[in-house]
């Protein structure tokens, strides 16, 4: 039930970002002439085939990192430390790549708007990445000192809570839930533009921008 409510929140609060920044992203659709199409799609293609395997590697790095985790909780921070790492070095490469590939001539509105939307990719996947990890934690950390201060009876029915402990761990696992909340609305954010076709019109030569399937008829 929890879990439910975790993921009916998230797509609440992507619906919520998405609606408000609809202006926005709708400047990231471009128009090119119908002569440059096939090259046009194939390059937006290429991005979005290099952002989908971000996500891929992401995913793997979490599953990797949760797996050593579970095999040596003994180790609580160090798979943390190591995930704030590596995706801080995978973060500053992906966006150097970004800034460094060679510009399009020909397809310049094109270039500007895959290179907008793979930079929101890689800082939305590695911070939603982050905030999932450290969310888990938090919710970990706060659970178990909530049951170290917490006085059972032989029955298993609480008796009291020794304090302050008991309201440490109780800010622990809402301060983890908001963190874990945010992570998961990036996560979601990231795969959404992941897959966003840049390429959405197609103006033919001689008349006004009409749409793709307009100018495939004509």
């Amino acid at each position: 039930m929890l879990f439910l409510l975790y993921f009916v929140l998230v797509f609440i609060v992507v619906g919520v970002v998405r609606v408000g920044s609809r202006k926005r992203l709708a400047g990231l659709v471009v128009t090119v002439d119908d002569i440059g199409t096939v090259r046009a799609r194939r390059f937006a293609r290429s991005i979005m085939v290099r952002n989908i395997s971000a996500l891929a590697a992401g995913g793997v790095v979490l599953w990797a990192l949760d797996l050593v985790n579970q095999a040596q909780p003994g180790w609580y921070g160090l798979p943390l430390i190591g995930l704030t790492v590596l995706l801080a070095a995978a973060t500053l490469f992906a966006l150097g790549r970004i800034a460094s590939a060679a510009r399009s001539e020909q397809f310049s509105d094109l270039d500007r708007a895959v290179r907008i939307l793979a930079t929101r990719v890689v800082m939305q996947l590695s911070s939603g990445a982050l905030f999932l990890y450290f969310g888990g934690v938090l919710l970990f950390a706060g659970w178990t000192t909530s049951n170290a201060a917490t006085v059972f009876a032989p029955g298993g029915v609480a008796l009291s809570s020794v304090q302050p402990a008991a309201a440490i761990g109780l800010t622990e696992v809402i301060a983890g839930l908001v963190v874990a909340l945010l992570g998961g609305v990036l996560v979601i954010l990231a795969i959404l533009d992941a897959t966003r076709q840049p390429l959405g019109r197609v103006a033919v030569v001689g008349t006004p921008a009409v749409d793709a399937a307009s100018a495939r008829e004509s």
